[in-house]
């Protein structure tokens, strides 16, 4: 589960506003796919064609402690209605983002990231090997045949 609850740090998350001093909020409304079916981070911090009252610029915002910042990783979307298409959305998060309790991500040892980073050239075109991976359809279909609810689970 991500890094804030919502529900707690409430006061420390605001509408997007461009320009302000603060860090991308992740949350599970921001995971989204493109025409061919690519599963992207729609958020206002790297997009400019979210309109002004859309969902994704509501509670994208986090103004709270600017201690931690991650570099890339590799997030999803932690509550998926069973009714769409894909159950597993898979993406990269940019370095700095901080995750709502509404995103899954994955923690990657120092030493697993640096064999990565020999293999892939960089940590980032390695993250987004991996993400192709995790977002095969071989394994959707495998998560969705075994999801008892709308929570993407952990052995998932």
């Amino acid at each position: 589960v991500g890094e804030i609850d919502q529900t707690a740090h409430s006061k420390s998350i605001e509408t997007w506003a461009k320009g302000r001093a603060s860090r991308p909020f992740i949350r599970g409304v921001h995971f989204s796919e493109d025409e061919d079916g690519a599963v992207f981070v729609r958020h206002p911090a790297f997009r400019t064609d979210i309109p002004s009252r859309a969902n994704e610029r509501q509670l994208a915002m986090w103004c709270g402690s600017t201690e931690p910042k991650f570099g890339p990783r590799l997030a999803c979307q932690a509550i998926v209605n069973a009714h769409q298409d894909r159950r597993l959305r898979w993406a990269v998060i940019p370095a700095g983002c901080v995750l709502g309790n509404s995103v899954n991500h994955i923690e990657l040892h120092e030493d697993i990231q640096q064999r990565l980073i020999s293999v892939h050239g960089s940590l980032e075109t390695a993250l987004k090997w991996m993400c192709a991976l995790l977002n095969d359809n071989d394994l959707d279909e495998w998560a969705r045949a075994w999801s008892a609810n709308n929570n993407v689970n952990n052995y998932e």
